[in-house]
């Protein structure tokens, strides 16, 4: 990690004009530290960024060359689950038993991919038959 980003508070009960002001000032401050965050990655500061790489100084004194990747972390993983409604600690993305978490699965023995269709189909029939299929799936 390299850096947390400023996340202000929420204000409620205030002028819509205040309101307006502190959010400005909540996009300026922002900005300015995605700017001190990025500075190094600029072209005037590494002139061989034109290539889409960096020479970039490492801990034990050499120049390496390396391509950036920004990514970001699903902090609140909790609401995400809650969101598409999936049960909590089961992959959001296929539909692999808990069991299985973490193995190996060799490519013939894929788990099938999550359908929010066909969860969202049965959870509308509201009869038992589709409460049981979407508790195997491990929707609620």
């Amino acid at each position: 990690m390299v850096a947390l980003l400023p996340i202000p508070i929420k204000n409620r009960n205030i002028p819509q004009k205040r309101l307006d002001e502190q959010r400005q000032t909540n996009r300026e401050v922002l900005h300015d530290v995605l700017r001190r965050l990025l500075q190094p990655l600029t072209f005037k500061q590494n002139p061989s960024a034109g290539s889409g790489y960096y020479n970039v100084l490492c801990a034990d004194g050499n120049f390496r060359r390396f391509k950036p990747g920004l990514a970001a972390w699903i902090v609140d993983c909790l609401e995400y689950s809650d969101l598409h409604h999936v049960q909590r600690h089961v992959c959001f993305w296929c539909e692999c038993p808990k069991k299985e978490l973490g193995d190996y699965v060799h490519s013939d023995k894929e788990h099938p991919w999550r359908d929010h269709n066909l969860y969202r189909t049965l959870g509308n029939a509201n009869t038992k038959a589709a409460d049981a299929e979407l508790s195997l799936r491990h929707v609620h």
